[in-house]
């Protein structure tokens, strides 16, 4: 069982909770019998209201603690998934 930790929850954290960065790629013919291994994923989203604001701890404020490009303290979490979006796909 794994847990994977969203950008939101890093902010809401104040960097304290790490995004987890991940990649899904399908096994190379190198290796081997891996082909036969399925993996199965039930994922479950759940993120504040679009209006909500992306405030960390008090004594966690500062950006480079953060540690979320893109985020500053004025957004709410429309915004911030707006530039995430963008940041990704543009």
């Amino acid at each position: 069982l794994a847990f994977q930790i969203g950008e939101c929850a890093q902010v809401h954290s104040g960097g304290l909770l790490m995004a987890t960065p991940h990649c899904v790629r399908a096994p190379s013919s190198a290796e081997g019998d891996m082909k036969m291994v399925g993996r199965n994923t039930f994922a479950v989203f759940m993120q504040p209201t679009w209006d909500e604001t992306m405030d960390p701890p008090s004594t966690r404020t500062a950006p480079e603690v953060v540690g979320v490009k893109g985020w500053n303290s004025s957004m709410n979490f429309g915004e911030f998934t707006e530039e995430r979006v963008s940041r990704y796909y543009n």
